[in-house]
């Protein structure tokens, strides 16, 4: 994992797997956990994303 924010009941992580980036977003609701991902590609794409969710934030 590179970086890593909160929002709420949402996760959100910056990660290097393998040469690949990927933001992952888990949200923990109603005791449940459901977790998702961006396709695995380059950094700046998924910096690019990155960059949404930390500029979207409160």
């Amino acid at each position: 994992m590179r970086k890593f924010v909160v929002r709420g009941d949402v996760e959100f992580e910056l990660c290097a797997e393998g040469g690949h980036y990927v933001v992952r977003r888990t949200e923990r609701k109603g005791g449940r956990v459901v977790m998702t991902e961006t396709a695995r590609g380059r950094r700046r794409d998924a910096e690019a994303v990155w960059l949404k969710i930390v500029q979207d934030s409160p």
